[in-house]
């Protein structure tokens, strides 16, 4: 396996500090609710392991990349479109994104019992926000 160039963290380090802020907060919500039960706190830990480690190796991945998802083209203005006009497909994508992103929670809270519901929403929000983290530690 090829060792990962360092790259630089394009962001500020106030977003590490928000993320770090965001993780502790995070992680005491989830003591406090789940405080009562081993099992669910592993469920907990488990699963916020498994969205960082996700979270972090695609942040890797596109951070390699040299243009991003959205850039916009510049097109010959010969064939009638116009310079910087941003691509159709990432607009759709990005729409299609947002949709899941409303209709994924409301599609699960009628499947999931309660308590599976709230470690899923802890667990993501402390393992983006643990990923970021790591990602800046990565790249210092």
């Amino acid at each position: 396996m090829k060792p990962r160039k360092k790259g630089t963290y394009r962001h500020g380090v106030g977003r590490v500090y928000w993320s770090a802020t965001l993780v502790a907060l995070s992680i005491v919500l989830a003591a406090l609710l789940l405080h009562n039960s081993l099992y669910r706190l592993v469920y907990y830990a488990v699963t916020t392991a498994a969205i960082t480690a996700l979270i972090f190796e695609l942040k890797n991945h596109f951070a390699g990349r040299t243009t991003s998802f959205l850039s916009t083209r510049t097109q010959n203005t010969d064939s009638g479109q116009l310079e910087g006009q941003t691509s159709w497909k990432a607009l759709i994508a990005l729409f299609l994104l947002l949709v899941a992103c409303v209709i994924m929670p409301l599609a699960l809270a009628f499947v999931l019992p309660p308590e599976a519901w709230v470690i899923l929403l802890v667990s993501f929000s402390t393992g983006v926000s643990l990923a970021e983290v790591f990602f800046y530690l990565s790249r210092r």
